[in-house]
């Protein structure tokens, strides 16, 4: 696992850049937004790495993080909270049979996520408490998407 992020994972910080990280350091940086009809928007727009984040970002531009929901199935933990800047959201996911997370996903315009529940044994939603649902393949987190209520 990368030493960036076993440092991050250790001080409960995750770094303030819209992202999916997972355990070896890549990193998906992300657009997230609500457009003029008020949907929100969110997609993947690169690959970097957490070492590339912190060489051009101090160390201490990090958002303190806590989960306020845990969810489990056999193989899976699910975390999912927010952040010490009052906007941000985390999902976490914890492969219990390997001992290793498999991804973390960070967003700072979601406010918490404060649920979370499995839709199968491979995909997950959780809902912000500004209403934001996201569904997420476990395997493929970059594949999410937002799940709008008509």
């Amino acid at each position: 696992m990368n030493k960036q992020v076993i440092k991050l994972i250790e001080n409960y910080e995750y770094p303030l850049i819209n992202s999916i990280i997972y355990p070896n350091g890549d990193m998906l940086v992300m657009e997230s937004y609500k457009n003029s009809n008020n949907k929100y928007i969110l997609r993947v727009l690169c690959k970097s790495t957490i070492d590339s984040y912190f060489e051009y970002n101090s160390l201490d531009y990090v958002s303190s993080i806590f989960a306020s929901v845990m969810v489990e199935n056999d193989i899976y933990q699910i975390f999912a909270g927010g952040g010490s800047m009052g906007g941000d959201g985390i999902v976490y996911v914890f492969n219990k049979n390997i001992q290793e997370f498999l991804w973390f996903f960070f967003l700072d315009n979601s406010d918490v996520f404060v649920s979370a529940i499995f839709e199968s044994p491979t995909e997950i939603i959780c809902m912000s408490t500004s209403g934001l649902k996201i569904r997420f393949p476990i395997h493929q987190p970059d594949k999410m998407e937002v799940i709008y209520e008509d």
